[in-house]
């Protein structure tokens, strides 16, 4: 991906939710309507469209995914 030009979210458009066609639409934590699929970056719905928040959106989807997998990973009681 380059500066200005669009993400590509093609791959995706069947299994998420997207808005305006090329954004996937994110809750809290980075997640999706897909559980376990989470997503960050310049693809997404999140307001101001820059690096340094699309980093903090890349670590907070890894955490985001890391507790996913650690919580359904545990058998439940």
């Amino acid at each position: 991906m380059q500066i200005g030009l669009p993400p590509n979210t093609d791959w995706p458009k069947d299994t998420v939710e997207l808005v305006r066609f090329v954004d996937v639409q994110v809750e809290g934590h980075a997640r999706t309507d897909v559980p376990g699929m989470f997503v960050a970056g310049h693809c997404t719905t999140t307001p101001y469209q820059q690096i340094v928040i699309a980093a903090g959106d890349a670590s907070k989807a890894a955490l985001s995914d890391l507790d996913h997998l650690i919580r359904s990973s545990v058998p439940a009681a």
